[in-house]
């Protein structure tokens, strides 16, 4: 019955949408709404939507989100409801959006969780790449945003409406297109379980270290969407260098961070590790000590041979280097975007180590849109992926209004060891 309901749904209000001529189409789901950009509505999408949320709450032993009785109906907000409440989304039972053509406001109803009413989950499903960034502002494949949006990514979303939405729920942005989309909606999703979990201890997102939180959300997807082993092959060599779970830099976070996880898991059970979360998050200075050298000998019984040992600190060695000689002379948006180009050679990286893709090929060497990973040979990947780094960040600085002359001080630095 649900099915036939959401099929209704789906082409009622793409009707309405084509009516209106705009780039988006908006559909009820049944934990909030979806933002079809430039594209049509389609079940089957949704559908891998729906096993995702089912597949990463059930492993980690966690209830379901229920459905408000009346997600499947977007009703026209009644005038003053809104202000009514106090703008408070808890109070109204609801959540206002406006249509795509702005005529109207709708009232997106709450869903609740562990019988607590939670923000809808608005999902915003691109085609490709570049709109994902657009919506965004991120240089992932996918993105999971809470609440109370920075004013940088909500000025970067060409849709209004749809930024008024983002800032008003949870949302998650993803590519259909991308061949791992998979993967990408396994990790998302468990950053809005991370999210619920910590609502319900009273703690935000925020709160969360990024090596927990990014380490949470790999190791789900792993584990879900086919366990692979190479991030031990990184986190060993990490932990046998003499590095801690305190000095991990950004491009180290994913390898890392899921090694964490796993060994917390292994050791407590994945009950105990979720019982234990909250703690972890509000106590992290403290804790961290404690843990890392149980970390470390624990990654110790992964025998890494010689090939991977070269091949994994060729790897932190010469993005460590390009981060530290470009650091001075980048704008921080720009040692932004070199952040985001690291993590996606790290994706890479851990991609063509199982054989399935190996560096990521920029058509423009200025622009991350569509940075897919392409077959190369494996053992000069280190050397190539850090000139990519190089030749973007450099990009970056010579577009970046607070440093304008950066781009020739970096070209003429002679750093073609990256």
């Amino acid at each position: 019955m649900r099915n036939v309901i959401l099929a209704i749904a789906l082409v009622v209000l793409a009707s309405v949408a084509v009516a209106a001529s705009t780039d988006y189409t908006l559909t009820p789901w049944q934990y909030g709404v979806v933002a079809w950009v430039q594209g049509e509505p389609n079940i089957a999408t949704l559908r891998s939507v729906e096993k995702a949320v089912a597949d990463v709450f059930s492993f980690w032993h966690e209830l379901l989100p229920e459905s408000a009785d009346t997600w499947s109906d977007l009703s026209e907000m009644q005038k003053g409801t809104w202000a009514a409440s106090k703008y408070d989304p808890f109070t109204a039972g609801f959540v206002p959006i406006p249509s795509p053509d702005a005529s109207k406001m709708w009232a997106v109803p709450l869903p609740s969780w562990n019988g607590e009413k939670i923000l809808p989950l608005t999902l915003l499903i691109a085609s490709n790449r570049s709109l994902v960034e657009s919506l965004a502002g991120r240089t992932a494949g996918a993105a999971f945003s809470y609440r109370s949006l920075t004013y940088k990514v909500l000025s970067l979303n060409p849709y209004y409406s749809l930024a008024m939405l983002m800032s008003r729920s949870d949302s998650v942005v993803l590519n259909y297109n991308s061949p791992d989309l998979r993967h990408n909606l396994d990790h998302e999703l468990s950053h809005w379980l991370t999210n619920l979990i910590c609502q319900r201890n009273a703690l935000t997102m925020q709160d969360v270290p990024r090596l927990l939180g990014e380490g949470f959300a790999e190791y789900t997807a792993f584990r879900l969407s086919g366990e692979n082993r190479n991030w031990r092959i990184s986190a060993a060599v990490w932990a046998e260098d003499g590095h801690g779970l305190s000095d991990v830099p950004f491009y180290m976070l994913y390898p890392v961070g899921t090694s964490l996880v796993s060994f917390l898991v292994e050791k407590d059970g994945v009950d105990g590790f979720i019982e234990r979360f909250p703690d972890l998050v509000a106590n992290w200075d403290l804790i961290i000590p404690d843990i890392t050298p149980a970390w470390q000998a624990w990654t110790m019984k992964y025998k890494v041979n010689e090939a991977g040992r070269a091949y994994a600190e060729a790897i932190i060695e010469q993005l460590t280097l390009c981060g530290m000689v470009l650091q001075p002379i980048l704008s921080e948006e720009a040692t932004r975007s070199c952040d985001g180009c690291i993590n996606s050679v790290e994706r890479c990286r851990i991609s063509s180590a199982s054989g399935r893709s190996s560096l990521p090929q920029f058509p423009n060497r200025a622009m991350m849109y569509g940075s897919n990973c392409r077959n190369r040979p494996t053992p000069s990947f280190g050397w190539h992926a850090a000139t990519l780094i190089l030749d973007y960040s450099i990009w970056q600085v010579k577009t970046s209004t607070s440093f304008p002359d950066c781009g020739r001080k970096a070209t003429g630095l002679g750093i073609t060891i990256c």
